[in-house]
Formats: C-alpha cells, sequence, structure tokens
C-alpha cells in the first residue's frame, strides 16, 4: 500500500527514484561535476513534494511491489496483495505466446527509470523462443497479440513510438497494448484471446508488445499520454505468471 505522509506527498515515488536513479557518488572535479548533484536533487525534492496519487481502490491497494506469484518465500502481505490482484482480475490469459518481458532488460521492468525522469508505466514482452533466443525477425506465433478478456476498445493512436496503440475496457480494469500494428478501432469488441494485432518495430527499432493495466475512471474515447497515464497505472507484472504463457 501506498505510504502518504502526514504532509500528503507520496513517499513511494520518492524512494522508487532513490532505487532506479541514485544520486551520482563521483567526486566532484568541476562546476560541471557539481551540476548533477543538483540537477538529482531538484529532481527528487520535486517528486517528494508531488501530491500522493492514489485514486482508486486499485491505486491504494495495488501499487505495491507485486512481481511474480508467491513462493515459499512470500511474506503474507505478499500472498495477500497477489491475491487481491487475482481476485480483481481472475480470468485473463497471457496477452503473448512464448516471449519473455526479459528480466536481464531493466528497462522493460515495471517502475524504471526513464530518460525523462517518468517511471515505465507497464512491462515490455519480447519474441523468444523456449530456450531464450530472440525471433525478433521470424513470423507467426511470437509476434501475436492476444486479448486478456472479454471487452471493448475505448481508445486508439498510431502515433505510439511510431506504432499503434489501444486501450480495451476490460471490464473491471483497462488495458493499454502498445508498440503493435492493428486493425482494431474505438466501438470495437473482443473476445478473450482474440487475435489483437501484432507486436511491430517502433521508432527506438525494437519489436515488443508494451503492456499497461489501468485502473479508474479511465477517460473512455481519449488515449492519454503517459504522465496523464500515471494517476491509472498499476504493476501488470503478474501476468508474466499466467499458466498460458508458455502453452
Amino acid at each position: 500500500m501506498r505510504y502518504v505522509d502526514p504532509s500528503g506527498h507520496d513517499a513511494v515515488d520518492a524512494a522508487s527514484f532513490m532505487v532506479n536513479c541514485p544520486r551520482p557518488t563521483h567526486k566532484v572535479n568541476s562546476a560541471w561535476d557539481a551540476h548533477f548533484y543538483t540537477d538529482w536533487d531538484n529532481k527528487f525534492k520535486q517528486i517528494l513534494d508531488a501530491p500522493a496519487r492514489v485514486n482508486s481502490q486499485g491505486d491504494a491497494i495495488y501499487r505495491s511491489k507485486i512481481t511474480t506469484k508467491p513462493s515459499s518465500d512470500s511474506t503474507e502481505k505478499e500472498i495477500a496483495l497477489y491475491n487481491e490482484w487475482k481476485s480483481l482480475c481472475p480470468d485473463i490469459t497471457s496477452p503473448v505466446k512464448h516471449a519473455d518481458y526479459r528480466n536481464d532488460a531493466p528497462s522493460a521492468a515495471y517502475g524504471s527509470s526513464r530518460w525523462n525522469g517518468v517511471p515505465h508505466g507497464g512491462i515490455d514482452f519480447y519474441p523468444v523462443d523456449s530456450k531464450n533466443n530472440n525471433l525478433y525477425g521470424s513470423d507467426g506465433t511470437p509476434k501475436n497479440v492476444y486479448a486478456m478478456a472479454n471487452g471493448k476498445v475505448v481508445a486508439y493512436t498510431s502515433t505510439f513510438i511510431g506504432t499503434d496503440a489501444i486501450v480495451i475496457n476490460h471490464g473491471d480494469y483497462f488495458a493499454l497494448y502498445g508498440e503493435i500494428s492493428t486493425e482494431l478501432r474505438v466501438g470495437d469488441t473482443v473476445t478473450q484471446g482474440q487475435l489483437l494485432g501484432l507486436m511491430t518495430i517502433s521508432e527506438q527499432d525494437t519489436l515488443m508488445l508494451h503492456l499497461e493495466i489501468l485502473m479508474g475512471d479511465y477517460p473512455e474515447g481519449e488515449f492519454l499520454g503517459g504522465i496523464a497515464r500515471q494517476q491509472y497505472q498499476i504493476d501488470p507484472t503478474y501476468v508474466y505468471d499466467y499458466p498460458d504463457f508458455w502453452e
């Protein structure tokens, strides 16, 4: 659960920033070196002073670190949070087959730092085979993106890093499927397991699915930018653990 200090400020984003963007530690030898410290301090203060971002039941409960399904090492709290997640979205299936969101690529993880200081709001799936070999140049199943549940397309853009992206209302939550090519448009309905489109190479020369889970009153009909979506985003990493993932 997000920690909000007595002043109404949010300590979670600040803590995440410290972990993902540690304060520079190299010796200051010039005014140029010193600016790294000043820039970091200013950014940290800006994050710490920002109002808490708790906008819904989902946001209040699930902006905790939910990474994988519970194991023998999981605490009671972690198990409880994971079970809350599963009760919220009990019947979803994986949006990809034979893919991995690449633990060895920190930038693919939820909450990882970006060049502009805005945390990564989703997770990225890269097509690989069962031996973890890249299949970037292949056709067929590894590129396919599927609907995780029944739903309706409520937002579309063709300018998502030079690719298509759609937001689907799945009932209790919304899902953003990005960096794909798709023929679906606002108003189209989908069924669970339906092919939505294919992963496609973005302006950053990568082939992946960018997935976000959004909670709360997302404005249907409008494709919000990255910063505007932050207030709705929750950690979707649990999707990686669904049993059909390696079928």
